[in-house]
């Protein structure tokens, strides 16, 4: 008999209770938490876990990409997008060259907008509150030129 996972299960319970901001930020977390799994693995030389995790944080990009409203979200919608676009090509260049700095350095660009919806959740302060590119402060989404990622 298997038993169940206790933070599968508090995440579940957390998300069930979060509002459509709050589970943005949770998106926001699982990416992180899976960024410094992927880390973690990389240090150890342990390829298989470093692959499953980064694929994880793909998953995960992909689904903050296709919550994405261009046509409400304007010019933040825009740059979160190019963000995306900018962080996935970065995870990819981080398994090739199998380098923990472009991981590191893309896990707190995650933080810093997971702490960005965090405060827009806390000042909205309604469970009503639909997450947009709109309610994101535009300086809270990393500017990353390409040479930021290229090897």
């Amino acid at each position: 008999m298997a038993f169940p996972n206790p933070a599968n299960a508090y995440r579940q319970t957390e998300a069930r209770g979060a509002t459509p901001v709050g589970l943005i930020a949770l998106l926001y977390d699982a990416a992180v938490e899976s960024l410094y799994a992927a880390l973690r693995a990389m240090e150890r030389n342990d390829v298989e876990q470093r692959t499953a995790r980064l694929n994880h944080a793909l998953t995960v990009l992909g689904v903050l990409e296709s919550s994405l409203n261009y046509d409400r979200g304007g010019e933040v919608a825009q740059r979160l997008g190019q963000f995306y676009r900018l962080a996935r090509a970065q995870m990819l260049q981080a398994s090739v060259h199998s380098s923990p700095a472009l991981l590191r350095e893309l896990a707190g660009h995650f933080v810093s907008l997971r702490d960005a919806w965090k405060q827009v959740e806390a000042s909205l302060g309604t469970p009503a509150a639909h997450p947009t590119a709109e309610t994101a402060p535009p300086a809270a989404v990393p500017r990353m030129a390409r040479s930021d990622w290229s090897g």
